[in-house]
């Protein structure tokens, strides 16, 4: 529940957002002072590189200038309105330009599933289980431990089920890191039509 000093807040957001629609500038300074930091962050977190992050903070205000005339309170409040702006933009810059937008991306969360695959049918050992898997030697413990608890309780997966599960688990991972991926037909294509 929101106390009255954060519903003024809310309100007073809200009241300069509407301003800002109309052209005054001095409500535009008093909205940034109050938001720059958490669109900078929503962008920064999106975008992952710090300098076209900053970059890109500016031109998200600018479109909070631009398109400020069609804000309605109604539909929520300014900071939400301007913070979805800031998502929007920054989300269709990662589409539009993702060669410039190059963070980190994180990495798909290690199953138990997996740790146990990696133990008992690649034959791997407790540290390289977290190597395989981006996790420390403890988690990795933790990892097989909850694997083979749920394998208690999954029946299923033993047997015929468990060599199926192999394939479909570990194989991809296997022919990705042995196999060279094929030429894509435009390149070769390319290289039919140039006599190479």
């Amino acid at each position: 529940m929101s106390t009255p000093d954060q519903r003024f807040r809310i309100a007073a957001a809200d009241d300069m957002l509407a301003r800002v629609g109309l052209g005054d500038e001095r409500a535009f300074a008093a909205l940034y002072d109050r938001g720059a930091s958490l669109v900078h962050g929503l962008v920064r977190s999106i975008l992952h590189d710090p300098a076209l992050a900053e970059e890109f903070t500016g031109h998200v205000w600018v479109q909070v200038w631009h398109r400020a005339g069609g804000y309605a309170p109604e539909q929520g409040s300014a900071m939400a309105w301007i913070l979805s702006l800031a998502h929007r933009l920054s989300a269709e810059r990662v589409r539009t330009d993702p060669e410039r937008v190059s963070g980190p991306r994180p990495a798909p969360a290690a199953t138990p599933f997996q740790a146990v695959l990696l133990v008992y049918y690649r034959g791997l050992t407790l540290t390289q289980v977290g190597s395989a898997l981006g996790v420390s030697r403890p988690e990795a413990a933790a990892l097989i431990h909850a694997g083979l608890l749920n394998l208690r309780a999954r029946p299923g997966l033993v047997g015929p089920n468990a060599a199926t599960a192999h394939r479909t688990v570990l194989a991809p991972r296997t022919r990705a890191a042995h196999t060279p991926a094929p030429d894509p037909p435009v390149a070769r294509a390319e290289e039919a039509g140039s006599g190479v």
